[in-house]
């Protein structure tokens, strides 16, 4: 799909945009002063250069594609940007914001919550922004775009701070960087002459792209550190990687949604990631809490926060272990369990735990369980 030429756009479009560029631009230096009288001069200036770069680079985006406000390829260009488009621009805008911290030292005291609360603000939008389009009637082509590119850079940049702040290895900078590896690979293929198919609808990259931004809004908050932020982002690591190499498939050509080999494919990874894989899950994490119980809340460990957080921990493991609520019980078994991470010393059965019910809350319980069947979902 290509935009339309600008001079297709109609005037109070152009006026619009400005607006949005003299917004971006007011809340940039805001920042700025924010930071030169209550941090540091030296650090507001790398910060202001980091966060200008990401800044204009959201705003080109948005302006070269401008022309993609209708509602479909033979609609007329909108003069509104529309209230979810808006909203989008305002997480870019946070997004952007947050990108200045790639170029300071990790932030200490009350500082170290800004990234964390920035990027969980700026998620939160999109939580509604869809919602907005489709009941004011503001689906546009260019929302679609703005919101993948939005959130892919907000990914980006989340995952670069994880490593920065050492939440995670350096590989996990390459994780947040898929999607623009992924539409190069595209890029380059078309450009060849080579065909690019659509991909079709996908409850499970939905899923996966949730968990993962959930995921980031929790890790950039100072509370809790690696070995769990690094077991935690393995687990989400994984899928992820393993979507785009599935889209890829599909989208070159080398799998039809259609045939044989994706069908068989699929009931595998229904049977195994969704069916069997859950199950070893539950049995492991209700035998983990028994003996992080037994240790942190009667023997010499235990004692005060420790012995509270490991009995809830065992209570919530064996919801788990049962498969009832499955996935509920596992945020719970998170929960408890992240806590308990926090107040006693790291250790490789708790980090599992945690790991374990990060992933049960993605996939299900699988078989065996008292919700009644395996979760299913299609890849």
């Amino acid at each position: 799909m290509n935009p339309s030429p600008p001079s297709a756009l109609p005037a109070a479009l152009k006026r619009r945009w400005w607006a949005v560029v003299l917004a971006f631009g007011l809340v940039a230096m805001g920042g700025y002063t924010v930071l030169y009288l209550a941090w540091h001069p030296t650090q507001a200036d790398h910060w202001g250069l980091g966060a200008s770069g990401a800044l204009l680079y959201l705003l080109g985006y948005t302006r070269v594609h401008l022309p993609l406000n209708r509602h479909h390829a033979e609609a007329s260009v909108l003069p509104r940007l529309g209230v979810s488009n808006l909203l989008t621009l305002v997480r870019g805008l946070l997004y952007g914001l947050l990108a200045g911290f790639i170029v300071l030292p990790a932030p200490s005291g009350v500082w170290a919550f800004v990234p964390g609360v920035v990027y969980t603000v700026a998620s939160l939008t999109d939580l509604v922004d869809g919602h907005i389009a489709r009941k004011r009637g503001e689906t546009t082509d260019l929302g679609a775009k703005l919101d993948v590119e939005v959130d892919s850079f907000g990914i980006l940049v989340a995952f670069i701070l994880g490593v920065k702040f050492n939440q995670l290895p350096l590989v996990f900078a390459a994780v947040g960087g898929l999607f623009y590896a992924y539409r190069l690979y595209l890029w380059v293929r078309t450009r060849r002459g080579h065909p690019v198919g659509e991909l079709p609808y996908s409850q499970w990259r939905s899923t996966i792209g949730g968990f993962e931004v959930g995921f980031l809004c929790v890790m950039l908050w100072p509370v809790f550190s690696p070995p769990y932020t690094t077991a935690v982002g393995a687990a989400i690591a994984v899928p992820v990687v393993a979507s785009f190499v599935w889209d890829g498939m599909i989208a070159t050509g080398r799998f039809n949604p259609d045939g044989g080999m994706y069908s068989r494919l699929t009931r595998l990874l229904r049977r195994g990631v969704l069916g069997v894989g859950p199950a070893v899950l539950r049995l492991y994490v209700g035998g983990a809490a028994v003996w992080l119980w037994w240790r942190f809340a009667l023997g010499p460990a235990s004692g005060g926060w420790a012995s509270v957080l490991s009995s809830l921990t065992l209570f919530t493991a064996g919801i788990t272990a049962v498969g009832w609520k499955s996935r509920w019980a596992a945020l719970g078994l998170l929960i408890t369990s992240a806590f308990l991470s926090v107040v006693v010393p790291p250790s490789a059965v708790l980090t599992g735990v945690v790991a374990s019910a990060f992933w049960l809350m993605m996939v299900g319980g699988g078989y065996i369980s008292l919700d009644g069947r395996a979760e299913r979902s299609t890849p």
